[in-house]
């Protein structure tokens, strides 16, 4: 069994959108604990390296009918040959990302730390991340669970 087996990642592959197909590259990057860098992205192709020099990982996808929203992988390489990461922090772990992955926990605990967050981020992923970015993704997760303040206040009567 080849580590890209169980990937979200592989030729023909569709994803609804640009966005949805960068979350699940940035997903598989740090639950593989490597970092792409990325070589071309525009409305209708995104092209993606592993940011080690000589690694063959890639990924290339590209829209497809007329819509230009649905994004196809067409070429796709699963195999590395680098170590992964060789430093701490992870270029892919975003507080957008951090707030998607704290999200369900902050619903149950709403006074969840972040530095809590930092450790639990350890635990799971293997990836230091700094409390100011635990800190902005708990922040964006409250968002996204309760709007923002300027929601609330066009909601005022």
């Amino acid at each position: 069994m080849t580590e890209h087996e169980h990937s979200p990642l592989a030729i023909d592959i569709d994803f609804g959108n640009l966005t949805l197909l960068k979350e699940a590259c940035r997903d598989w990057a740090i639950r593989k604990t490597f970092e792409f860098k990325t070589v071309r992205a525009t409305k209708t192709r995104y092209e993606i390296v592993c940011k080690q020099e000589g690694c063959p990982w890639r990924l290339y996808a590209r829209s497809i009918g007329e819509a230009d929203n649905i994004f196809r992988i067409i070429k796709y390489n699963g195999d590395h040959e680098c170590f992964g990461l060789m430093h701490t922090g992870h270029k892919q772990a975003t507080a957008k990302f951090i707030a998607s992955w704290i999200l369900p926990k902050l619903k149950q605990q709403p006074d969840h730390r972040p530095s809590a967050m930092v450790i639990d981020f350890k635990t799971e992923f293997g990836i230091d991340i700094e409390y100011s970015k635990a800190l902005r993704g708990k922040e964006r997760a409250l968002e996204m669970i309760h709007g923002t303040f300027k929601d609330a206040y066009k909601a005022m009567p």
